[in-house]
């Protein structure tokens, strides 16, 4: 009783707390189904990114098909939860409907990441430098069982996504038009930046 009493006399001043940081809110669609590379890449950077204290809270969504059905995707999740960036993440291939999505994308603010002429030519500036045959790239790629799976779509538990920095590196030595939805050239590439997230 003694404490309670000595308690009454001086009031008592409540523990501030430390101001968060208020995260900010990113959305990813990709263009791969669930649980494919494309996904589990942008889901290991995330979970990379959170470790070094980036305020971001990132979503990663696939969207099995072609550009418009990820453009489609994106925008219910758009309309349905609050985000502060919305990312297309797709392949050039040989899409019709990629011209139609880029300027669609850009009327709503969304950012497009093409890649040309697959993911895997992002995967593949993890590791190296150059790289243009889609095909040769897959099969380093799945020599060295950084791609796995069939048709080797499965990104490898052993895939070093933290090496980024090298890949934006590379990517920038190799296209130096990397601006989100800036106007697409015959063998250029535009990649989704960590320094975007």
């Amino acid at each position: 009783m003694g404490n309670v009493a000595a308690r009454k006399g001086t009031p008592r001043k409540p523990k501030s707390r430390a101001k968060r940081k208020l995260k900010s809110r990113l959305l990813i669609v990709v263009e791969g189904d669930k649980g494919k590379s494309e996904q589990v890449y942008f889901q290991r950077l995330a979970q990379i990114l959170r470790s070094n204290d980036v305020a971001t809270d990132i979503k990663v969504v696939p969207s099995k098909g072609e550009p418009k059905r990820v453009l489609d995707t994106c925008e219910n999740h758009l309309k349905s939860d609050n985000f502060d960036r919305a990312f297309l993440v797709v392949d050039c291939d040989q899409h019709t409907t990629l011209g139609d999505v880029l300027q669609l994308a850009q009327k709503s603010n969304i950012s497009v990441a093409v890649t040309n002429p697959q993911f895997e030519q992002w995967l593949y500036w993890h590791l190296y430098d150059g790289g243009s045959d889609a095909k040769k790239m897959t099969d380093v790629l799945q020599k060295e069982r950084y791609l796995t799976g069939r048709n080797a779509k499965e990104l490898g538990v052993t895939f070093p996504v933290e090496r980024y920095p090298e890949a934006t590196a590379r990517a920038k030595r190799h296209w130096t038009e990397m601006r989100p939805n800036a106007p697409m050239q015959k063998g250029h590439a535009r990649h989704l930046q960590s320094r975007t997230l």
